[in-house]
């Protein structure tokens, strides 16, 4: 990323992002290098007003809808700030996605308040006083069962988890994959079941989300996954189109600026 800032202006990823600075693009979508998209769109772009640093809001598979996991690995590590900055965020950009209010939850290792290290007991404690919305802590076995919208996390924490449910898929994926070609039998049965788990599967497929917005800065910047292909990339735009429709960004200010969200600076 540095390098990517330093060296390497001239580059299209530069050039692209310095093209929505000057307004002569709605958004930026890439599925390159995720550390050199970040740090130019920062650099660029600039912050939105009240956010310290941006985070990746990915897009989670929900049977009947679409939740949000921010931090998706932009920040390693967390102030207790920027959870309530992340949690206003998610809240903001989801309710304008899906057109309804969403609920927001605390990535933790227990449903108590007490659980986990103090900087997360600490958070809950602001996100319950700062949002009528939470419906506190939420376990790693709870992500994908759609308990709440806007799941909250560090970006370490949340990186291993979407590391962790896209390598559990594949490798769920291949067992069946396997055991369906081992006989006749179940041959038969897997041909039988195609169509239905083409459709099952194609809900966690990230190919269906496109990709993940940098939230936080200045502008729309879309991160895509490495391994993109046209339908991704044309869901992708998607995502940077309705974030240009709907005036998202323009959301963000009027929420940041917020006096009662202002008074939090200091904790």
């Amino acid at each position: 990323p540095k390098d990517a800032l330093l060296k390497k202006k001239n580059s299209s990823l530069y050039k692209a992002v310095e093209l929505v600075k000057k307004n002569e693009a709605a958004g930026i979508v890439s599925a390159g290098n995720t550390g050199a998209q970040m740090a130019i769109s920062l650099f660029v772009l600039g912050r939105l007003p009240g956010v310290l640093r941006p985070a990746i809001g990915v897009p989670l598979p929900y049977k009947d809808s679409m939740g949000l996991l921010i931090d998706g690995g932009a920040n390693v590590d967390v102030t207790l700030r920027e959870y309530l900055v992340f949690a206003l965020l998610g809240k903001v950009y989801l309710e304008s996605i899906l057109e309804r209010k969403v609920t927001i939850g605390l990535l933790n290792i227990g449903e108590e308040p007490e659980k986990g290290p103090q900087i997360l007991q600490d958070a809950y404690k602001m996100l319950k006083e700062h949002f009528e919305e939470f419906k506190g802590n939420v376990e790693g076995n709870e992500v994908l069962s759609h308990k709440v919208d806007v799941i909250v996390a560090g970006g370490f924490t949340g990186n291993m988890l979407l590391k962790a449910i896209e390598g559990t898929a594949e490798t769920v994926l291949g067992v069946f994959k396997e055991a369906a070609n081992s006989s006749l039998k179940t041959k038969i049965g897997g041909l039988l079941l195609k169509d239905s788990l083409k459709r099952a599967m194609k809900t966690f497929d990230f190919e269906t989300f496109g990709g993940s917005p940098l939230l936080g800065v200045n502008g729309i910047s879309i991160i895509a996954h490495g391994r993109s292909k046209h339908a991704a990339i044309k869901n992708a735009i998607k995502v940077c189109y309705n974030i240009e429709k709907d005036k998202i960004i323009d959301k963000f200010k009027e929420q940041l600026s917020d006096e009662s969200f202002r008074d939090s600076e200091n904790c």
